[in-house]
């Protein structure tokens, strides 16, 4: 991997290059082909709005390392190729601070596109995109000299059917050992997140930090053709999460770091029960 950080005032430009496996199994044969994403993003800081133009381009057995050139369109550059072996997407994205407790944000990603109209109409699959809209509010407490900061995030996402796929299963998908490049619902999804947390800095001489948040996620995934990354792509009239469940997941999770130790633990109940502990020492 390489990436490529430029800043020129308020411009900030990114750039980045990784070679991605093809399969989640190390041993598969399909590993044995190249897939190689290069990408790049251009954010522009004014005060309190920051506005963001993201692309992305998997380029399938070829690799082309001008591309990684910050100034290079990959939404232009990606008609030079044949459609088979590279996979494009573009992306816009703002950000909005208000009374400096507010944050309102939005992502909205066009994968494919026959024209604006029938990404309105939403009625076949070759008009893939993904949106996403979040809202967080925060605000610090003292208690007896202690910062309190605390807060809560909302999101909801929507992935239509067959974005990130390819042509044919393990080509050019936007994917890395099997899971999506973006949103980890993956195709054909709507996703509702709310988190409550809160964090106590500086608590003792010998404590950093703790940080205790609530975790709540609906969503709802698609089993139509087209709600796996490595479905192979065909023109159809889609349905978005047709008759799709409903599956919930509460997740409580606590973090500490002190001096020289820090721990974190998640446990989740609900349709995607597991439970997460990490441990690291430090001197």
């Amino acid at each position: 991997m390489l990436t490529l950080d430029l800043l020129f005032g308020p411009l900030r430009v990114f750039s980045a290059y990784a070679d991605l496996r093809v399969n989640s199994w190390s041993y598969s044969k399909d590993n044995l082909n190249d897939r190689n994403l290069y990408a790049h993003r251009y954010e522009l800081a004014l005060g309190n709005l920051t506005l963001g133009m993201s692309e992305i381009q998997v380029l399938y057995n070829e690799n082309k390392a001008w591309l990684f050139t910050p100034v290079v369109p990959l939404f232009i550059e990606k008609g030079n190729y044949t459609e088979r072996v590279n996979n494009g997407a573009l992306a816009f994205d703002l950000d909005y601070r208000l009374f400096n407790s507010v944050r309102l944000y939005g992502e909205f990603l066009i994968d494919d596109m026959e024209s604006p109209y029938a990404i309105y109409e939403n009625r076949y699959s070759n008009n893939r995109w993904a949106a996403m809209l979040g809202a967080q509010v925060a605000h610090d407490f003292y208690v007896k000299s202690k910062k309190i900061e605390a807060g809560s995030i909302a999101e909801i996402a929507r992935v239509e059917p067959y974005t990130y796929t390819h042509y044919d299963t393990a080509m050019a998908q936007m994917a890395h050992l099997g899971m999506p490049i973006g949103n980890p619902n993956g195709p054909n999804s709507l996703a509702v997140d709310w988190t409550l947390y809160s964090r106590l800095a500086e608590g003792a001489l010998w404590m950093k930090s703790v940080f205790v948040g609530l975790h709540s996620k609906w969503l709802w995934k698609g089993t139509d053709y087209g709600s796996r990354v490595d479905d192979p792509y065909k023109t159809v009239e889609k349905r978005f999460i047709h008759d799709a469940p409903l599956q919930y997941t509460f997740t409580p999770s606590v973090s500490f770091e002190g001096n020289h130790v820090a721990f974190s633990f998640e446990y989740a109940f609900g349709d995607e029960a597991y439970v997460f502990l990490r441990t690291m020492f430090m001197w």
